[in-house]
């Protein structure tokens, strides 16, 4: 998992992004695919999770490294187990193409969302 940024960043297959963190592949969350191609390696670990805490990546308007104030465009790189890599997108195409790796955009308010599990 990466974000695109203007500072720190490093050139990855054409998107200059800086690097967050790996997502794990969590077997047993899809039985439905693992029934459908049993004979595929690691059929029961389709399924991948990543956690992102959003205080920990970067308040841009104080160009603090932490504070989760921001726009940011989050990208996913995912790689084979031959090392071919290929960035996911939100759009879905039945064959793989360009317009199916559109990165997703959040935005970051920190400072004002309410605080679930600590205080100010």
């Amino acid at each position: 998992m990466a974000f695109e940024s203007a500072a720190n960043c490093q050139t990855v297959n054409g998107a200059q992004v800086v690097w967050v963190g790996d997502a794990t592949l969590v077997p047993g969350m899809r039985p439905d695919i693992d029934a459908i191609y049993p004979s595929y390696p690691q059929s029961n670990r389709v399924q991948w999770g990543f956690v992102l805490w959003a205080h920990m990546l970067p308040h841009v308007p104080n160009a603090q490294i932490f504070g989760g104030q921001a726009t940011l465009t989050l990208r996913v790189l995912a790689e084979d187990m031959e090392g071919h890599q290929r960035w996911l997108g939100r759009n879905f195409a039945p064959f793989p193409t360009d317009s199916d790796q559109v990165p997703t955009t959040i935005t970051l308010a920190n400072k004002t969302i309410a605080k679930l599990f600590w205080g100010d």
